[in-house]
């Protein structure tokens, strides 16, 4: 059975630090946002408002700022993006398609963004 965090059954904003694909650099980390500061990423991806908003301190609108690095408070490029149950919400299964090719493409994004900070 998959162990899951207890922040995250509490519904608490959480981040994921990804492994997204063979040559990337990270390793899959689920860590309250509070914790930013012991996990030291280099990128955060915030998926939904909920969690742009608890690591922003602001209201964040998807719609707006989806795809996009914004600058944090925190330190490290963070990244907006939609939580992806968001996917399944959609009516028509084309729709959802369409959007689970957005979120991948825009993980390609982080992962590029990871890399290009790799070799500075």
């Amino acid at each position: 059975p998959l162990a899951v965090d207890p922040e995250i059954l509490a519904g608490q904003p959480f981040l994921v630090e990804a492994d997204l694909g063979q040559d990337t650099l990270g390793r899959l980390v689920v860590r309250q946002a509070g914790r930013l500061e012991a996990v030291q990423p280099k990128v955060v991806v915030c998926m939904g408002g909920t969690a742009a908003q608890a690591l922003l301190g602001r209201t964040v609108l998807i719609t707006k700022e989806r795809g996009k690095f914004v600058n944090s408070e925190s330190g490290p490029a963070t990244f907006i993006t939609i939580h992806p149950s968001a996917i399944y919400r959609r009516g028509e299964k084309a729709e959802q398609e369409k959007e689970y090719r957005r979120f991948a493409s825009e993980m390609k994004q982080v992962q590029r963004k990871l890399e290009s900070m790799q070799t500075d």
